[in-house]
Formats: C-alpha cells, structure tokens, sequence
C-alpha cells in the first residue's frame, strides 16, 4: 500500500460572477470527494458557501482537510484528470483556483507547506496546477504537534525525563520499571537512542514494539 499523507488547509475560487465561484468550488468538492485520495471541503452546501467580492472578482473560500498519495501535491496535480468529466461545467468561463495547505507524510517523514495555483481560460478543457510557494519543515515531534497534525507525538529531541515519563504514561505503569531501567542504564540507552534515532513516537507504540527487557538483558551482561 502507497504512504498516505495527511493535509488540510483552504481552497480559494475565483471568477468574475459570485455564481461562478461558487459553481467551481462546489464541482471541487464533488469531485474530490469520490476518488480513492479523497479532499473533503467543508461549507459547500448553498445554504453555507457564500462567495465575497474583492473589488477586483469574486471568491469562494473553504477550509478543508484530504489525504495524499506519497503527499497532498499529487492529489492537487491529478485535479486536472480527475476533473475532465466536469469541466464542461466550467470550461465557459475564465476562474482561478489556489490551494494553501499542510502536509505530513509520517512514512517517509515529509513534513511541509505549500500554495499551489491554477489559471483557467474559457474555452480550455483542463487546468494546470503549479507549485508557488514551498516550505519544508523537519519531521520532528516539535514540528509535528507545532504544524497540527498530532499533540500527542515524541521523539528523541525531547528532554530525556519528560520522555521516560510520557512512554510509562502510555504503556502503563506494568512496564514502568522496565521503561526507567533502560533510560537510566548508560549502554542500554545508548543503544536504545541508536536504534530509534529519527524514529517518531506515537501513543500506539507498544511495549511489545519495544522490547524494553531486551534492552536491559542485553546490556547487563
């Protein structure tokens, strides 16, 4: 099975007619939402979606929140495709689209933010998307819970006794004595630090993923 990412962030639609705007938003979210990679758009019912004027178009605007194949990226490069059955819905009229999001990608550790755009001509059966602005952040547990993805994530950058404690916490107080040998033994915590360097530590971590004996058998010999 392909890493799966996790994104949210907000979708802009601009056209010069608030029906417009609000017709691509609405084609957006009905389409993104039947495909395996699926983006769910919130507020797309008429009695919630309510395009605003800028003094220049009109813009339909809605967070939303999707998952990725490998990231987010591709789900919004394959938009063109997935949305041919519909563009005839669109295609009479000029209408631009951006995407503003975060993505997280836990298997191969992808961790960033991104705009992407695309410009639409009447007359055009597709749309192009083009990446405008792209960070990239270290996957670390700091990065994690500061960017929203989860509160509850560890790894080895945390102060040594506030990690001890959080694994006793979640695996319970059975493995405790277990837990605070291996971080108080010298050689096992080394070991123990090599083994999970740049590893992050989620509360499903169980105590049968680490084994926390093994650490200390090992290096008492």
């Amino acid at each position: 099975m392909a890493n799966v990412s996790t994104a949210y962030g907000t979708v802009y639609a601009y056209a010069e007619t608030k029906e417009n705007a609000e017709k691509v938003l609405n084609v957006i979210h009905r389409e993104l939402s039947d495909v395996t990679y699926d983006t769910y758009i919130y507020d797309c019912t008429d009695e919630t979606l309510a395009a605003e004027y800028t003094g220049k178009d009109w813009v339909a605007t809605s967070d939303f929140e999707g998952t990725g194949r490998w990231s987010f990226e591709d789900n919004v490069q394959c938009l063109s495709r997935w949305l041919q059955e519909s563009m005839n819905e669109l295609k009479s009229f000029d209408f631009r689209l951006k995407f503003e999001f975060k993505d997280y990608e836990p298997g191969c550790l992808n961790l960033y933010k991104a705009k992407m755009t695309a410009n639409h001509k009447a007359g055009d059966s597709t749309i192009e998307f083009k990446m405008t602005e792209c960070k990239n952040y270290d996957c670390t547990a700091k990065n994690i819970r500061k960017m929203g993805f989860d509160d509850d994530v560890m790894d080895l950058n945390e102060p040594k006794d506030k990690l001890m404690e959080w694994f006793i916490s979640r695996q319970g107080e059975k493995y405790a004595d277990d837990i605070k040998a291996v971080f108080n033994n010298e050689k096992a915590w080394k070991e123990f630090k090599n083994d999970y360097d740049g590893c992050i530590f989620y509360p499903w971590f169980s105590a049968e993923e680490i084994d926390w004996k093994e650490y200390i058998e090992t290096n008492n010999k």
